[in-house]
């Protein structure tokens, strides 16, 4: 599996996430420091990973998110 982003927040990562596997994109969500507090569970750097066949997919797909999202 490749990078294909680091998102700050963990309820947007997984949204992310849930749009690309509706996609039918495997993904998988890691969050880069595993030891932080659960105080901090909610922020931090959570990488998305896909297929690197699927990565040109995947970032059209985020291309659209990020159009559609209010500034």
């Amino acid at each position: 599996m490749v990078k294909l982003k680091t998102i700050q927040l963990y309820s947007f990562a997984e949204m992310v996430k849930e749009i690309l596997e509706n996609e039918g994109i495997e993904t998988v969500l890691k969050k880069k420091d595993v030891l932080a507090s659960a105080y901090q569970a909610e922020m931090g750097e959570f990488i998305l990973y896909v297929n690197e066949e699927d990565l040109e997919a995947a970032k059209k797909v985020l291309e659209q998110i990020e159009f559609a999202a209010p500034s």
